[in-house]
């Protein structure tokens, strides 16, 4: 430029005209990328303006990071403002001099492409940048065609005019007839990349959250990171995450896997209570990933220690301890209610309690079905909170209809132990709660067959002894079960020593070996029962007593501290592995006066 403005140079304003063409094309093909970053800016002002509005409103700078946030975006909008301002201006110049230097008009370069298509980001984020690229484009387009469309229609009118003076001999009342428009490259160039800009605005407009994407991958990469440089306490969330993660999405075996192979259960009550209620919710999710998967005895394993107790809110950080557990100081309270996790992550608690009792209600359902004197009764106890749930619910003089979820699993285990199936599965079936699983007609129809085989089983332990032989048909039919099935459950039956028969093959009956107790072994059963209880509590007494009950782990070359055994007297004190007087003797061996 310096050279071609010196004095001695040839052609000094032919240089100089493309010198300033030059740099009118280099000033408009910057402004995409000006736009760009101007809007780039507006969208980080908002997401500050955000961030700071959902600080709370007690923090002492609060009230300047919002008006900072404020003040960014309105300079953020401002310079979007003026740098779409400049558009038609930069355009016009360009357009001008390239006619002064007798050149053609530059091309614009097109849009630059995402490294995906629109539609597949996964970021929002880098969504909205690559739709704001394309309309920039566009926009400086179309502003350049405008601009040439400008200048050319102000040529020939010019050029109509000075064509009108010169020629005096046309007619005064007649009219020009109108050139037809001439569509340029550069408006044909605008028209495209303006199609492209407004394909990119519906694009973005139907874009969703979260997109589509390979989420089992996306979670083993970023678990990885954690577990490769993260700490332990990272480490063990991120693991509980995964559980979670693997349950919520029906993958029983792979999330017990994860959960029995680290061994948390072990460690868990070591760590943070934050870390405790991300275990006791992971632990809950799975209990209900394996009854959608049919698995009653996992199921039941699962929930069986949360779903017990009546502190089942507190321990899934969905309520604050109540006060009768424990007094606590405001800033206890405070913590406690930070840690409780949001409304849309809560574990509905119905659904727990009914998929805990029907599990119970089905592995307790054989041996509520045995004889009152029937040792396998009282031995077998699977749970003892259904037990005491199903206890207070016989005791009571009038039982109306079913209001929550526990009276309706009372009132089915009742119904079936009774032998009123189909009752009891209306019972269960009609209850709501199910709705609330994935597939819940498939649920209602497992519930359904699950109460027929028990329902079965329940009957033959109570009522066979009552027969003669039983017909296989007949309990095909009793239960609404196909034969073969039938067939095969009695048969496990009597392979586990449940029922004393047989099978008749040509009958296809069930003969019963009479295996009925006496009444004189019954009322041996109940002593030998009794005389157990007895002796149980008998050694509870002693236990406490010589102070070796609760206390397993205790060392045993010694009593402790005084404290263990308040009945010692103070002349008994003393080694009790001999040596000086005063040591501990045996009842046995001490004399009187001792």
């Amino acid at each position: 430029g310096g050279a071609a403005g010196g004095p001695g140079a040839a052609g000094p304003a032919s240089l100089e005209l493309e010198r300033v063409r030059q740099l009118a094309t280099a000033q408009l093909l910057a402004l995409p990328a000006k736009l760009m970053g101007a809007h780039r800016r507006v969208r980080e002002a908002e997401i500050a303006l955000y961030k700071a509005d959902l600080l709370p409103a007690w923090l002492p700078n609060w009230a300047s990071r919002l008006q900072l946030a404020a003040g960014a975006l309105t300079a953020a909008e401002q310079e979007v403002m003026a740098v779409e301002a400049q558009l038609a201006g930069k355009a016009e110049a360009v357009v001008a001099a390239a006619a002064a230097a007798s050149q053609p008009l530059p091309k614009l370069p097109p849009a630059p492409a995402p490294a995906v298509p629109l539609g597949s980001i996964a970021d929002p984020i880098a969504a909205f940048d690559a739709k704001r690229a394309v309309l920039a484009v566009a926009m400086v387009a179309t502003a350049l065609a405008t601009a040439e469309e400008a200048a050319a229609e102000k040529a020939a009118k010019e050029a109509a005019k000075v064509e009108a003076s010169d020629d005096d001999d046309d007619e005064e009342g007649e009219e020009d007839e109108a050139p037809e428009p001439v569509v340029t490259e550069n408006r044909k160039a605008a028209d495209a990349a303006a199609a492209a800009a407004a394909a990119a605005d519906r694009e973005y407009d139907a874009f969703s959250v979260p997109r589509p994407m390979d989420l089992a991958a996306e979670m083993a990469t970023l678990s990885k990171r954690v577990y490769e440089r993260g700490v332990e306490r990272a480490k063990v969330r991120t693991l509980l995450c995964n559980v979670y993660h693997h349950s919520l999405h029906g993958r029983y075996g792979v999330a017990r896997d994860q959960l029995l192979m680290s061994h948390l259960g072990d460690v868990i009550h070591g760590m943070d209570i934050s870390t405790q209620i991300l275990y006791n919710r992971a632990l809950v999710r799975l209990g209900l990933c394996a009854f959608s998967n049919e698995l009653i005895v996992e199921a039941h394993a699962a929930l069986m220690e949360l779903a017990a107790g009546a502190r089942t809110k507190e321990l899934l950080a969905q309520a604050v301890t109540s006060q009768r557990y424990g007094e606590r100081n405001p800033d206890q309270e405070r913590q406690e209610r930070r840690r409780l996790v949001p409304y849309h992550m809560h574990i509905n608690l119905e659904l727990v309690e009914a998929v805990h009792l029907f599990c119970a209600m089905l592995l307790e359902l054989p041996n509520l079905a045995h004889n009152a004197f029937d040792p396998k009764r009282r031995s077998a106890v699977v749970s003892k909170t259904f037990r005491r749930y199903l206890d207070q619910f016989e005791r009571q003089v009038f039982n109306g209809p079913p209001e929550n979820t526990r009276d309706h699993v009372m009132t089915a285990a009742h119904l079936l132990l009774e032998g009123e199936w189909r009752k009891a599965a209306d019972q269960l079936t009609s209850m709501a709660v199910w709705d609330l699983l994935p597939d819940p007609a498939r649920t209602r129809a497992f519930l359904r067959a699950k109460i027929q085989t028990e329902g079965l089983r329940a009957y033959l332990i109570s009522s066979y002894a009552h027969f003669d032989s039983l017909s296989l048909s007949a309990l095909a039919e009793r239960f609404d079960l196909p034969p073969n099935e039938t067939h095969a459950l009695v048969s496990k039956m009597l392979l586990d020593g449940t029922i004393h028969a047989c099978w008749d093959q040509p009958t296809d009956t069930l003969a019963v070996q009479r295996m009925e107790p006496t009444k004189l072994q019954f009322l041996a059963l109940q002593f030998a029962d009794k005389c157990a209880q007895l002796v149980e509590a008998n050694e509870r007494v002693l236990d406490s007593r010589t102070g070796s009950y609760g206390y397993k782990y205790e060392p045993r070359d010694g009593y402790g501290d005084r404290s263990r055994r308040p009945w010692v007297e103070r002349g008994d004190r003393g080694g009790h592995h001999g040596g000086g007087g005063g040591g501990y003797k045996p009842w046995h061996e001490r004399r009187d006066g001792e």
